[in-house]
């Protein structure tokens, strides 16, 4: 009976996880079609970075940069609101969520045209890759799927020399870049179909990552222990 309570808990995990990752598509799709800005491909915008400086174009250098920085900022943000590397099922992480839909849904009346609108996704994001580092021996990075590629390849080429200890990681970042992809169809079919709802799916899907959450937290809130390493 434990063991099945244990695997339906796994499940929400997986559900949460899948769901954020999706988001972080969305979200890029937003980036590349309503502004030609990548807002997750960090080494992207660097390669942009060096050969617009090159050109001369310093006004696309400074585009590039501040992305970057509020990437950053926003992973330092995580870093201090989640210092410890074990995740732990805190409050702080449903309300989070509630706050970055908060966030976008008042910008996007603000500054729904302009760079300042990626800029304010893009610290989002950053924030959002940096909840925790490890879930049950697994790198979570909700944002960053050539980490996942990379990982899931050398997995794969192990489980091919006979060594499957790890596969089920591989699965794991396998489904997360499919959600990333679905996550970019569904952003680039509403901004081609129906842009004006963008950013209110885009809050919507952070409430109920956010929901997911609090049920997951609510399945443990009888227990003191920490939750997974």
């Amino acid at each position: 009976m434990e063991k099945k309570i244990d695997k339906y808990r796994d499940q929400i995990m997986y559900l949460w996880i899948f769901n954020l990752t999706l988001i972080a598509g969305c979200i890029n799709a937003v980036g590349l079609m309503q502004f030609s800005l990548p807002i997750t491909y960090v080494s992207g915008k660097i390669a942009q970075m060096a050969v617009n400086s090159t050109l001369g174009k310093w006004d696309i250098f400074i585009v590039y940069f501040i992305l970057i920085a509020c990437f950053f900022l926003g992973s330092l943000f995580s870093g201090i609101v989640f210092s410890k590397q074990k995740f732990q099922l805190r409050l702080r992480y449903g309300l989070l969520l509630i706050g970055y839909a908060m966030i976008i849904t008042a910008a996007s009346f603000v500054f729904r045209e302009r760079n300042i609108m990626a800029y304010i996704l893009a610290f989002i994001v950053g924030s959002q890759n940096g909840f925790f580092l490890y879930w049950k021996g697994a790198i979570v990075r909700t944002a960053h799927m050539t980490g996942y590629l990379s990982d899931a390849g050398v997995i794969y080429g192990r489980a091919l020399r006979g060594n499957k200890l790890n596969l089920w990681q591989a699965f794991f970042y396998t489904i997360n870049i499919m959600m990333f992809f679905i996550g970019g169809l569904l952003g680039a079919y509403i901004i081609i179909h129906h842009i004006e709802w963008i950013y209110k799916v885009i809050s919507l899907l952070y409430i109920a990552a956010a929901l997911v959450f609090f049920y997951l937290r609510s399945l443990h809130k009888n227990e003191s222990r920490h939750f997974y390493k």
